[in-house]
C-alpha cells in the first residue's frame, strides 16, 4: 500500500508541483517517507496481533492500535516528539484512531 500511495503522491508532485506538499509541510520525500515507516511499523503490530482479530471487539482493538501507530508516527514527524503536541494533537489522534479502528476493521475472520 505504501508502494501505491507513494506512486499516486509522486504523479500528484509531477502534475501539480510541490504546492500541495508545501501547504501541509510536508515536502515529497517525508511524505513518502511516512507511508513506509508507518505502514511497516503498523503492520507488524497488526500482523502479530492477528489472533485477536478472530473476534469483533478483538478486531476492533487491533484497528485502532494499527491506526494510533500510523498517527502518532505522522504528528511525530510534523510537531516532534508527544511533549510538543497539543491537546488538539492528542485529541485528534486519539478520536481519529478510534474512528478508524471501528470503520476499518475487518469481519473477515468472524466464524458464526
Amino acid at each position: 500500500m505504501a508502494t501505491g500511495f507513494s506512486v499516486f503522491v509522486i504523479a500528484e508532485y509531477l502534475l501539480v508541483g510541490p504546492a500541495p506538499f508545501t501547504t501541509i509541510g510536508f515536502p515529497l520525500h517525508v511524505v513518502i517517507a511516512i507511508y513506509f515507516c508507518s505502514g511497516i511499523s503498523a503492520g507488524a503490530i497488526v500482523g502479530a496481533l492477528r489472533p485477536l482479530t478472530r473476534t469483533r471487539p478483538g478486531s476492533i482493538a487491533v484497528g485502532i492500535l494499527g491506526a494510533l501507530v500510523v498517527g502518532a508516527i505522522i504528528f511525530w514527524t510534523k510537531s516532534g516528539s508527544p511533549h510538543h503536541w497539543t491537546g488538539a494533537d492528542r485529541w485528534s489522534l486519539v478520536i481519529g484512531s478510534i474512528l478508524y479502528g471501528v470503520l476499518f476493521s475487518s469481519d473477515a475472520n468472524q466464524h458464526e
